[in-house]
């Protein structure tokens, strides 16, 4: 079998096994996405802007944020939330950090919540 490397040319997706891969043209424009649809979030904020999915208004709602650092441009927390109230949501926890390395400007398409 012949290696073959992906080249890193925009809107190109490897597909295939770990002993044949191929590359196909992608229509999604180079936009990466973050993966979120185990958590059942009904919708992501970034800095408490809404960004995809829905705002979360009833008991029990998951919904996840997105928080750039305040000293290092580009780097984001990112925490779980459960909706109470608009006063009281619980944070469940942090899920992760994820850097950048400068500020993003967060699309619908670069989050897959379902």
């Amino acid at each position: 079998t012949t290696a073959k490397t992906f080249d890193g040319t925009a809107d190109t997706v490897v597909v295939g096994t770990s002993t044949s891969v191929t590359t196909a043209t992608s229509s999604l424009d180079g936009i990466d996405m973050i993966d979120f649809s185990d958590y059942d979030a009904v919708g992501v904020l970034v800095d408490g802007v809404l960004v995809t999915g829905v705002m979360a208004t009833a008991d029990d709602q998951i919904y996840i944020e997105l928080t750039e650092s305040t000293v290092n441009d580009g780097e984001y927390d990112i925490d779980l939330f459960e909706y109470v109230d608009a006063a009281a949501d619980t944070d469940l926890g942090m899920i992760g950090v994820i850097d950048f390395g400068v500020e993003q400007t967060f699309v619908d398409a670069n989050f897959i919540i379902a």
